[in-house]
């Protein structure tokens, strides 16, 4: 995984933190000032980094180890995200579509040099209304290698 996604996650939390811990409309206002400043960081590194950032956090703040793909992924954009996740220095991935599709996209994962070390169990997008946490659903993961 890389160590700017981490950093940045960092730092991201950070911001989220001081705007919960913020006891006036100043405090408030300042860390949306910082959090407008952080994506506009991100986004000034480029489509794809930016992309690949927002999924990243997304996993990170739910708990899980790893990038998380749970949408389709178009046939035609799988050789360039998985340049793209090597380029960025990611080694594993996870997937968890459920679409109906999933199975012959993971298929192009492999054709595109992964390796499907197996299925894990991650905390999916949704929360359970009454423990207020994240459900578990199954994933592939993969190896970039």
């Amino acid at each position: 995984m890389t160590n700017n996604f981490i950093a940045e996650y960092n730092e991201l939390t950070n911001i989220r933190n001081a705007y919960d811990r913020a006891e006036s409309e100043v405090e408030k206002n300042a860390a949306r000032g910082d959090f407008k400043a952080f994506k506009e960081r991100i986004a000034a590194k480029g489509n794809d980094y930016a992309k690949y950032f927002w999924i990243f956090e997304d996993a990170w703040r739910r708990g899980n180890n790893y990038i998380d793909f749970s949408d389709v992924i178009r046939d035609e954009d799988v050789p360039n995200m998985i340049t793209t996740l090597r380029t960025l220095g990611f080694r594993k991935f996870t997937f968890s579509s459920s679409w109906s599709s999933a199975v012959e996209t993971a298929w192009l994962f492999t054709k595109n040099g992964c390796l499907l070390e197996g299925m894990v169990e991650i905390n999916s997008k949704h929360k359970d209304f009454e423990t207020d946490e994240y459900e578990r659903i199954p994933a592939y993961l993969f190896n970039l290698n």
